[in-house]
């Protein structure tokens, strides 16, 4: 059979470097809340931008899981694929055919019942989501289906016949002599397997000391010894399995990172409510522009700073790619993290840490960051070229690249060479995006800059008062150098003022 993605992959569009995730810090602050096993399954599928019919497919389903109702149903499913997929490696690696053949009923049996309560009729009639009414379709269809059918009837017969035996009793003589008898009654459980295990448990062929017994194999010669007694029903046993033991595809099992990925990240999602952490679903923009009101920089989250500052966000075709300058600590990387965050989250399909916004689907997102020295094999500015070389080289009109003070470590002549020879060369190939940089002469070298985006200017506020208190709010406008500048000197104590004072004071 052909299993229905609940992701909605086949409408995946693009990429996202693993880079990006650790650049953002969003792989450290789903593995802080979730773990790091179900950061890397979640990080997995998000670093795969979905169209807007992809991205329109998961929020319903996001939404769905409002409910409470959709959640525990979820959570069942997730359970029980668990299982089956326990009882799929116990069959799996079973050598002995009886134990295979038992095994397999076991198998087949779970497998009906998770298909039946995936057809769950009280989901069914109040789901909205596409995607969770196509889940539970493709089910209700094989459940409906003669081969379903025919599977479930046969299952119920063995299993009827099974219990049949009635009660099992096992009489075993130990070294010493002594014997031991045992009954089992069938009514108690339903797995014969299971019955017969408890008695390998409790009466071993050998008398051990006394102390809690460990889990043991059940005798090979004990299961066969049974399977002479009744011949026939564990023929029919082994005809069954040989007759539908290719009935359950493995691929089944995919579904357990599929629940996970929804239940995991509404689980994120809910830790970020309880930090005062607004949420939103974004409207899907048709065309090329980004709109995102009090954007929150999450990342902030894990050194539990307090009151964190949101941005208005903004892309368009007027100002598609923006240079952002201003003072030091003035909140300018923890923009360009929420930007990145905000377009991510969107294009995986989920909710968005801001009040409200309108987002374009962009195909591939890039960032560049500062690389923490002990990782390079290289020179910084040689790493720099080399990602820097390896986005140019993707870049297209339908990329959203991020850059952190790119080539600040180098010489401040080399350096704003190449950043404006990065910034036209993304003009020219029509990237949106946002480039943190020191260079305030850039902002000049590319006021006449020609190419299929334009450049905006943006600035980190810092207050005209005696502090000169930065607010951490970044504006559309361009810095005033004089202003940063001042700003730099007022932080190192070196404007004339502090400097007339300490010679008064060396006096």
């Amino acid at each position: 059979m052909s299993c229905f993605d609940l992701l909605a992959r086949e409408h995946a569009i693009g990429g996202i470097p693993e880079n990006v995730f650790a650049d953002i810090r969003l792989d450290q602050l789903l593995a802080k809340y979730l773990g790091e096993k179900a950061a890397e399954s979640i990080l997995a599928v998000i670093g795969r931008p979905l169209s807007a019919v992809g991205i329109r497919l998961r929020q319903e389903l996001f939404l769905e899981l409002e409910k409470a109702e959709v959640t525990g149903y979820f959570t069942r499913l997730k359970r029980m694929v668990q299982d089956l997929e326990l009882k799929y490696n116990t069959y799996h690696y079973q050598e002995n055919q009886y134990y295979k053949s038992t095994a397999f009923l076991a198998l087949v049996e779970q497998y009906i019942a998770f298909v039946e309560a995936i057809c769950d009729s009280q989901i069914e009639e109040t789901a909205a989501a596409a995607l969770l009414r196509g889940f539970i379709a493709s089910f209700a269809a094989v459940k409906a289906s003669p081969e379903f059918v025919r599977l479930k009837n046969e299952s119920e017969q063995i299993r009827q016949a099974l219990r049949s035996i009635g009660t099992v009793h096992v009489d075993v003589h130990t070294p010493d002599g002594v014997p031991v008898s045992a009954a089992v009654s069938l009514k108690k459980q339903a797995h014969l397997a299971g019955e017969l295990l408890e008695i390998a448990e409790k009466y071993s062929s050998v008398r051990r000391p006394r102390r809690a017994a460990g889990r043991r194999e059940l005798s090979v010669n004990f299961l066969i010894g049974l399977a002479q007694l009744y011949p026939e029903l564990f023929a029919e046993l082994e005809q069954f399995h040989e007759k539908y033991q290719g009935f359950i595809d493995s691929r089944l099992f995919a579904y357990r990172s599929q629940f996970a990925f929804y239940l995991d990240l509404k689980s994120f999602y809910t830790t970020l409510g309880k930090e005062g952490i607004p949420l939103c679903l974004p409207k899907i923009s048709s065309v090329k522009r980004t709109i995102v009101k009090d954007a929150y920089d999450i990342a902030l989250l894990l050194k539990e700073t307090a009151g964190i500052v949101p941005n208005d966000i903004e892309f368009d075709a007027d100002q598609g790619f923006y240079l952002l300058t201003g003072a030091n600590s003035g909140g300018k990387t923890a923009y360009l993290r929420a930007a990145a965050v905000c377009h991510i989250l969107f294009s995986a399909g989920g909710w968005i840490p801001a009040v409200d916004a309108q987002v374009y689907p962009f195909r591939q997102i890039f960032t560049q960051f500062p690389a923490d020295e002990s990782t390079l094999t290289a020179g910084r500015l040689e790493d720099e070229q080399r990602r820097i070389d390896a986005i140019l080289a993707e870049a297209d009109e339908e990329t959203l690249v991020l850059l952190n003070e790119t080539f600040s470590s180098t010489s401040e002549e080399l350096s704003l060479e190449l950043s404006f020879s990065l910034v036209a060369n993304l003009c020219r190939a029509g990237v949106y995006g946002l480039f943190v940089t020191h260079h305030h002469k850039l902002a000049d070298q590319v006021q006449g800059l020609e190419g299929k985006t334009k450049v905006g200017f943006l600035t980190a506020v810092v207050l005209d008062d005696a502090a000169h208190t930065r607010t951490y709010k970044i504006r559309p406008q361009r810095a005033s150098v004089q202003s940063y500048a001042r700003t730099i000197l007022e932080k190192y104590g070196l404007t004339r003022s502090q400097l007339a004072k300490r010679l008064l004071e060396v006096k």
